[in-house]
């Protein structure tokens, strides 16, 4: 002790106590700590925590623990996909009020050292006997080649492009328009592809590979006779509250009641952000050289938060018959699949 009376002394003033003491006891405090990681939501283990912090770390750290825990207590938007939460299963620690930014976006460099992530995805279906479907004809497709058209359904809406800015609705319909030009040049794919303001009525084509379109919330209409293997997704909020609920008409039930082999949507309102870009998404797939899961995870701004994709994550519709060259990806996305780096970009134009 110093000065006397009942204050403790810092660790390294303690009489008697050797360097070989002090490593021991904050090595055991570090791993008490982590081992208190998952249990934030106990107000006797987030206590603990600080008491150990202060005691053994100091005053920056335990500073940076209460930021850590008042984002974890967070009111605010706490509605999350398991799927998405899972994905997230190794990190320590993570606000709750919000979306997390995808680390493994392909407009980002994650540290070694950095939380990792899980590419996570999900094999589900409304009806007994659907997911066994989907598994078989995701790897006929990917045996035969996936065939069939492109549907796309963009409403019309345009800006100039210094204009455009990301997350908003001219951003998500011009990159359906920029998709639908890449189809249009550079492969051999048919495609319908519609600017009206509406949703392109029933049964507007047959024999679909690809389907992609907005804005229609909570409404499914069956536009697309869909070919076994096809993958799509609607852009809406609410599509994928229930899959099991015989009355449901989202979009996510719907395309898969009508054949899909995958698809991806939202258990509540993710804003237009969360959803993969069309012109990012889409050629990365055509390609056939990565995974479902892996264009997915590429392409997903965030994670911990509200999206959910069903399918078979290792399937590669394009595996046999490559619908788009990697020298044809645009730009911005290419170095996914050539290993070279990328950088954020502004526009869509690319």
């Amino acid at each position: 002790m110093i000065g006397g009376g009942d204050e403790a002394a810092a660790p390294g003033e303690r009489s008697g106590v050797t360097l070989k003491d002090l490593r021991k006891e904050i090595g055991a405090a570090a791993a008490e700590l982590t081992g208190m990681q998952d249990r934030l939501f106990e107000a006797e283990a987030r206590g603990r925590m600080r008491k150990l912090v202060a005691e053994s770390f100091g005053s920056l750290e335990l500073a940076r623990l209460l930021q850590v825990q008042l984002e974890y207590l967070s009111a605010g938007t706490t509605v999350t996909a398991l799927d998405s939460e899972l994905a997230l299963l190794w990190w320590d620690s993570h606000g709750r009020n919000g979306w997390q930014v995808n680390p493994l976006h392909y407009q980002l460099v994650q540290a070694a050292s950095g939380p990792r992530v899980m590419m996570v995805m999900r094999l589900d279906a409304p009806q007994s006997g659907q997911v066994r479907d989907i598994i078989l004809s995701s790897l006929k497709a990917e045996r035969d080649g996936l065939k069939g058209m492109v549907v796309l359904d963009s409403r019309g809406l345009r800006s100039r492009p210094e204009n455009i800015k990301f997350g908003s609705y001219v951003w998500y319909d011009q990159g359906i328009r920029n998709l639908a030009e890449l189809i249009r040049t550079k492969t051999k794919l048919s495609l319908l592809h519609d600017e009206s303001p509406g949703v392109l009525p029933a049964d507007s084509a047959t024999e679909v590979s690809l389907y992609c379109g907005w804005y229609s919330v909570r409404n499914y209409v069956p536009s697309c006779r869909l070919n076994g293997g096809a993958i799509g997704y609607h852009v809406a909020s609410f599509e994928l509250v229930s899959l099991k609920n015989p009355t449901e008409k989202g979009w996510c039930a719907g395309l898969l009641n009508e054949g899909a082999a995958a698809t991806l949507g939202p258990v509540a309102e993710p804003y237009l952000s969360a959803f993969p870009a069309a012109d990012d998404f889409f050629p990365l797939l055509m390609t056939g050289k990565l995974s479902l899961a892996e264009v997915y995870w590429r392409t997903a701004t965030t994670t911990g938060w509200m999206m959910t994709v069903i399918g078979d994550p290792l399937y590669r519709p394009f595996k046999a018959n490559p619908a788009l060259r990697v020298e044809d990806v645009p730009a911005r996305v290419r170095g996914v699949l050539t290993g070279g780096s990328t950088r954020p970009s502004t526009g869509r134009a690319q």
